[in-house]
C-alpha cells in the first residue's frame, strides 16, 4: 500500500516535482483514482491505482521518470504524462508511460503556459479536458485523441 509516514518530515531527499511540501498528486481518469508520489529514499516517480474503498490494487515504479526532473503529471486513459516545465511559457509534454502495457511512449506535445506560474494540471474524464491553475487562474484546454493513445494532440478552443 501507500505509506505516507514521512510526509510531515521537513528534511526530505526528494520532493515530488521538486516543489517543497509536495508529497502526492492525485489523478483521476476513465479507470478511476490514481496516486503519483515518491517513495521514501527513492528518486523516481511511483504510481498507485486506488479503488473506491481506498484499497491499493497495483503499484508501478516508473524508473524512467525522475521525480525532480518532471514539473507536473496527469493520467489520461491509463497513461501517465509528464510536463517539462510549469514556468516556461513554451514547453512540452515529453514523457508518457502506459500503465497497462508497462511501457514508455515516445511523445513530444507542445504546451503553452500563458502566465508562467502553473501549480496544478489535471485531466477530467467527464468532459475530457485538461484543467490547470496558472498564476491563480483556472484554465482548461480540449483534448483530441487521434487513433492510438500515443498519437494525440491538444487543441485549445477556450
Amino acid at each position: 500500500g501507500i505509506n505516507f509516514k514521512n510526509c510531515n518530515e521537513t528534511e526530505r531527499d526528494v520532493w515530488l516535482y521538486n516543489r517543497p511540501h509536495n508529497y502526492v498528486d492525485y489523478s483521476a481518469d476513465e479507470n478511476g483514482l490514481w496516486a503519483v508520489y515518491v517513495r521514501s529514499g527513492m528518486q523516481h516517480v511511483t504510481v498507485s491505482k486506488i479503488e473506491p474503498d481506498m484499497h491499493v490494487v497495483r503499484t508501478w515504479d516508473i524508473y524512467e521518470l525522475n521525480a525532480t526532473g518532471v514539473a507536473e503529471t496527469f493520467i489520461m486513459c491509463g497513461v501517465l504524462y509528464g510536463l517539462k516545465s510549469v514556468t516556461d511559457r513554451d514547453t512540452v509534454i515529453d514523457f508518457a508511460y502506459d500503465l497497462f502495457k508497462n511501457e514508455t511512449i515516445d511523445v513530444n506535445v507542445k504546451w503553452y503556459n500563458p502566465y508562467g506560474g502553473m501549480t496544478m494540471l489535471h485531466y477530467n474524464p467527464v468532459d475530457r479536458r485538461l484543467y490547470f491553475f496558472d498564476s491563480k487562474r483556472l484554465l482548461s484546454v480540449n483534448i483530441r485523441v487521434e487513433g492510438q493513445t500515443d498519437q494525440f494532440k491538444f487543441s485549445d478552443f477556450d
